[in-house]
């Protein structure tokens, strides 16, 4: 028996009709400095959100090398877009890529907070493999393995350069999302004061259709 777990958020029964995207707009010139990222996340956060009953065969990776650079707040956007209840968000991939994974493969949307992996890793390659393939063994515990189709589309950040993706691989679009707005940087204030602004924003049910 497959049970479809996904379920529709609240905001999207509001009616809205009208699209308003320029406070994102403008966090996105924040934290992306290169247009073309930020033209990419979009068109892969639009895409998942058009074909919910489909995946994408890649990710977004947000690299900085410095903290509080807004990628958190972000996923936590993007929580709430898919609908917090259709998102799971975990500080690493052992449970995503261990025994029994099937209650994070059930999620549609998939946060992986400092994602550091090692070459070649068997995680990784597992990790690969979620990303690109629809079905895939699964289990939960007291349960054989089974079969199952998954839709998960997947957000990874870290604060550490990615060293160990391939040159060629094509599964993550990795972001750079260094800039002086970080944590101790010159324009820590003025950012700090924008994220403020863009959580209460967030908090706005109106605001997220």
């Amino acid at each position: 028996v497959a049970i479809n777990t996904w379920s529709c958020p609240a905001y999207r029964k509001r009616g809205v009709e009208e699209a308003d995207s320029a406070m994102f707009d403008a966090f996105l010139a924040r934290i992306f400095r290169h247009e073309i990222d930020r033209v990419v996340f979009k068109d892969w956060l639009s895409w998942c959100l058009q074909n919910e009953a489909d995946k994408p065969g890649w990710a977004p990776f947000l690299y900085s090398r410095r903290k509080g650079t807004g990628k958190s707040t972000l996923c936590t956007l993007v929580s709430r877009l898919f609908g917090e209840e259709n998102s799971i968000t975990q500080n690493s991939i052992s449970k995503l890529t261990g025994r029994f994974n099937k209650p994070l493969l059930d999620s549609k949307l998939v946060i992986s907070e400092e994602l550091q992996l090692k070459p070649e890793s068997p995680q990784g390659n597992t990790l690969k493999t979620y990303i690109s393939e629809k079905v895939t063994a699964s289990e939960v515990k007291n349960r054989e393995v089974e079969k199952v189709t998954q839709y998960c589309c997947f957000l990874f950040t870290t604060n550490h350069l990615p060293l160990w993706i391939e040159a060629d691989e094509r599964r993550y679009y990795v972001i750079d999302a260094d800039h002086d707005g970080h944590a101790s940087g010159p324009n820590a204030e003025e950012f700090s004061n924008f994220i403020a602004e863009l959580v209460a924003w967030m908090e706005n049910d109106d605001n997220i259709p």
